[in-house]
């Protein structure tokens, strides 16, 4: 004869469902202790693993993160800076040497601070001629933008003594050229551990002169060093 097993009790049901379903006891991350499941437990600590990583992320930036300083840009974030109508770089050997930072000019070409330099000394080699390209240029235009171009760079390593250089252009506005009608020869000095165009990546505090500063470091240095090369 078959046992039959009595009714069970609805307290010793509610206790094996609990059993069942892997309640535990954990600790909460926010005071207390507090009864969780399974699932629970793992939405928790992904929200925890999230927290740690946000803090290391913050750790990293004020602690390793290098920093840029280049105050004269918020003008031309904000759009307070409005380029002329006509071509900038046609308009500014009408100025004041000063006031354009333009640091030397020759009879074909001049040499002239980039006012939002990615990097402390940032030169463009600039043609008189209004061309946007190097194949509209002369053989004579030509010449001297690279002869500039090697007095920039004697320049800056007196000045500087960078560890290397980015030289070049961007012609055309697809390739990144700021003022694709007329062309210009990029020089920027660059360090160990510096900053390139989107981030810094080093783990050195980079600080760049004002503009200004930059004009009367390497505006002497321009003079004398092309005199000695005129000599030579």
């Amino acid at each position: 004869r078959a046992e039959v097993k009595p009714p069970m009790h609805a307290d010793k049901r509610r206790q094996l469902g609990e059993n069942q379903s892997f309640h535990r006891r954990q600790p909460a991350f926010i005071g207390g202790w507090e009864d969780v499941s399974a699932n629970q437990m793992v939405i928790t600590n992904l929200r925890l693993v999230r927290k740690v990583a946000v803090s290391a992320d913050l750790v990293y930036n004020l602690a390793a993160m290098s920093h840029l300083w280049t105050p004269w840009r918020m003008p031309y974030l904000r759009g307070e800076e409005h380029l002329p109508e006509d071509c900038l770089f046609c308009i500014k050997p009408q100025s004041e040497d000063a006031e354009a930072h333009i640091v030397y000019r020759d009879r074909l070409c001049y040499v002239i601070l980039n006012r939002f330099p990615y990097n402390n000394g940032h030169l463009m080699i600039v043609p008189y001629r209004h061309a946007a390209t190097l194949e509209n240029l002369d053989p004579g235009t030509l010449a001297e933008l690279m002869a500039l171009t090697q007095l920039g760079l004697r320049v800056l390593r007196e000045a500087y003594n960078p560890q290397g250089f980015n030289v070049g252009l961007n012609i055309g506005a697809v390739a990144g050229a700021g003022i694709a009608d007329h062309v210009h020869l990029h020089v920027i000095p660059r360090w160990g551990g510096d900053t390139n165009c989107m981030t810094t990546v080093g783990q050195t505090r980079v600080i760049p002169e004002w503009l200004d500063q930059t004009y009367e470091r390497l505006r002497p240095l321009f003079e004398q060093l092309s005199i000695a090369n005129s000599n030579q």
